[in-house]
């Protein structure tokens, strides 16, 4: 399906249709739950049913639910937090057990 691009891909999706669409498809491509705000129990349940690469939640939620860390190591998967809009965004939502941030441009991190 991807075959033709020179890096990783990793499909992530509010929908769990697309995830279910995309574990019968026959790809080796990687799979991520992006959790919806205030979902956290859902986005949980997702993830263990897709058995999926990573976990995407919201940084707010994961600043204020360090669970969903503990759901990705318990996975096996990564924690990506997004939108980091923000230094000091990326800096707590690391602090609060990401692996990775999701973000809307590069340098993010350069900080002050």
């Amino acid at each position: 399906m991807t075959d033709r691009f020179d890096h990783d891909v990793l499909f992530s999706s509010f929908c769990e249709g697309a995830l279910a669409a995309l574990e019968d498809a026959p790809s080796t491509d990687r799979v991520a739950a992006l959790v919806a705000p205030n979902c956290a129990e859902a986005g949980e349940t997702v993830a263990r049913r897709y058995d999926v690469d990573a976990i995407h939640p919201p940084v707010e939620l994961l600043q204020h639910d360090p669970e969903m860390a503990a759901t990705a190591e318990d996975l096996g998967a990564d924690c990506n937090a997004w939108t980091v809009r923000t230094w000091l965004d990326a800096r707590d939502a690391i602090e609060a057990g990401a692996d990775g941030i999701i973000a809307d441009y590069p340098g993010l991190l350069a900080g002050p």
